[in-house]
Protein backbone atom coordinates (compact mmCIF):
# COMPACT_ATOMS: atom_id res chain seq x y z
CA UNK A 1 0.00 0.00 0.00
CA UNK A 2 2.71 2.52 1.20
CA UNK A 3 4.16 2.20 -2.45
CA UNK A 4 0.92 2.81 -4.73
CA UNK A 5 0.64 5.97 -2.17
CA UNK A 6 4.34 7.27 -3.06
CA UNK A 7 3.34 6.64 -6.67
CA UNK A 8 0.18 8.42 -6.41
CA UNK A 9 1.81 11.19 -5.10
CA UNK A 10 4.95 11.03 -7.49
CA UNK A 11 2.40 10.78 -10.29
CA UNK A 12 1.12 14.10 -8.71
CA UNK A 13 4.00 15.93 -8.91
CA UNK A 14 5.53 15.11 -12.20
CA UNK A 15 1.77 15.92 -13.87
CA UNK A 16 2.08 19.49 -11.84
CA UNK A 17 5.68 20.32 -12.42
CA UNK A 18 5.02 19.03 -16.19
CA UNK A 19 2.36 21.06 -16.34
CA UNK A 20 4.19 24.26 -15.53
CA UNK A 21 7.28 23.68 -17.58
CA UNK A 22 4.88 22.71 -20.35
CA UNK A 23 2.97 26.38 -20.28
CA UNK A 24 6.31 27.99 -19.98
CA UNK A 25 7.61 25.97 -22.88
CA UNK A 26 4.14 26.65 -25.01
CA UNK A 27 4.47 30.34 -24.40
CA UNK A 28 7.93 30.71 -25.79
CA UNK A 29 6.72 28.57 -29.01
CA UNK A 30 3.59 31.07 -29.10
CA UNK A 31 5.61 34.22 -28.70
CA UNK A 32 8.34 33.03 -31.04
CA UNK A 33 5.42 32.28 -33.89
CA UNK A 34 3.94 35.80 -33.41
CA UNK A 35 7.26 37.00 -34.27
CA UNK A 36 7.69 35.34 -36.82
CA UNK A 37 4.20 35.78 -38.20
CA UNK A 38 4.17 39.62 -37.69
CA UNK A 39 7.69 39.57 -39.78
CA UNK A 40 7.12 41.89 -43.20
CA UNK A 41 9.11 39.85 -45.22
CA UNK A 42 7.33 36.54 -43.93
CA UNK A 43 4.06 38.58 -44.62
CA UNK A 44 5.24 39.49 -48.13
CA UNK A 45 5.92 36.04 -48.75
CA UNK A 46 2.60 34.77 -47.54
CA UNK A 47 0.54 37.58 -49.63
CA UNK A 48 2.69 36.51 -52.41
CA UNK A 49 2.09 32.76 -52.27
CA UNK A 50 -1.87 33.45 -51.56
CA UNK A 51 -2.09 35.55 -54.85
CA UNK A 52 -0.38 32.47 -56.58
CA UNK A 53 -2.46 29.69 -55.03
CA UNK A 54 -5.52 31.98 -56.25
CA UNK A 55 -4.38 32.78 -60.06
CA UNK A 56 -3.29 28.80 -60.32
CA UNK A 57 -6.10 26.86 -58.46
CA UNK A 58 -8.58 26.58 -61.03
CA UNK A 59 -5.95 25.21 -63.78
CA UNK A 60 -4.74 22.48 -60.72
CA UNK A 61 -8.60 22.08 -60.35
CA UNK A 62 -8.62 21.10 -64.34
CA UNK A 63 -5.57 18.63 -64.00
CA UNK A 64 -6.93 17.32 -61.26
CA UNK A 65 -10.16 16.39 -62.61
CA UNK A 66 -8.65 15.36 -65.88
CA UNK A 67 -6.12 13.33 -64.32
CA UNK A 68 -9.47 11.94 -62.16
CA UNK A 69 -10.97 11.26 -65.52
CA UNK A 70 -7.96 9.07 -66.59
CA UNK A 71 -7.81 7.34 -64.12
CA UNK A 72 -11.52 6.42 -63.55
CA UNK A 73 -11.79 5.59 -67.09
CA UNK A 74 -8.50 2.62 -66.88
CA UNK A 75 -9.73 1.39 -64.46
CA UNK A 76 -13.34 0.85 -65.30
CA UNK A 77 -11.97 0.18 -69.04
CA UNK A 78 -14.85 3.15 -69.58
CA UNK A 79 -14.05 6.28 -72.04
CA UNK A 80 -14.74 9.57 -69.51
CA UNK A 81 -16.99 11.77 -70.45
CA UNK A 82 -15.18 14.98 -70.88
CA UNK A 83 -16.53 17.48 -73.55
CA UNK A 84 -14.55 16.12 -76.37
CA UNK A 85 -15.83 11.98 -75.54
CA UNK A 86 -19.11 13.71 -75.40
CA UNK A 87 -19.00 14.90 -79.02
CA UNK A 88 -17.11 11.94 -80.64
CA UNK A 89 -19.96 9.76 -79.24
CA UNK A 90 -22.69 11.98 -80.40
CA UNK A 91 -20.84 12.31 -84.06
CA UNK A 92 -20.08 7.90 -83.93
CA UNK A 93 -23.84 7.22 -82.77
CA UNK A 94 -25.46 8.94 -85.95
Amino acid sequence: MGGKIIFVVGLAAGYVLGAKAGRERYTQIATAANRLWANPTVKRTVDKAEVFVKDHAPDVADLAAEGTRRVVSAATGRKSRSSGSRAAASDTSS
